[in-house]
């Protein structure tokens, strides 16, 4: 394997409640293998799309929720990668954030070489995959080309 990995699955691992918001940006940082200099060079950026801002001073478990995968979405997707990995994370946030959400992701998948999706969604399949491969039980049972319409 060649390339860079990010894979969005279970947000909210590695944090810690206790921490602050910009602690857990370094601790989320390091777990994605972000260099921590170019993360913290982009706290603004991160402040700015999270929507978090001065919130960012106290620990998480003074967040809601949605505050919390805010935060992590926007660090789990703050830079692209070669290969990624998505299960379900489209539905983030309030409708203001999803849609915010739903552009970055869109964005990072047409940046991706490889991209995977975990879905049970058709209109998400169809949207963004070539290929489908259905599995039960741990077992590959079909696999499909999805033809673009003409």
């Amino acid at each position: 394997m060649e390339g860079s990995v990010r894979a969005l699955f279970e947000l909210g691992v590695g944090t810690d409640h206790e921490l602050s918001g910009r602690a857990n940006i370094d601790r989320l940082a390091r777990l994605y293998g972000y260099p921590l200099e170019k993360v913290r060079s982009d706290i603004a950026a991160i402040e700015s799309f999270s929507g978090l801002g001065g919130y960012l001073d106290l620990p998480i478990r003074s967040y809601s929720s949605g505050m919390q995968l805010r935060l992590i979405f926007t660090v789990s997707t703050l830079y692209p990668s070669d290969i990624l990995l998505i299960d379900e994370v489209f539905g983030v946030g309030d409708e203001a954030f999803q849609e915010k959400a739903k552009q970055r992701m869109e964005s990072m998948m047409q940046s991706s070489k490889i991209v995977v999706i975990a879905s049970h969604s058709k209109e998400l399949i169809n949207k963004f995959c070539n290929k489908t491969i259905r599995l039960e039980s741990g077992s590959i049972v079909e696999v499909n080309e999805i033809k673009e319409d003409v």
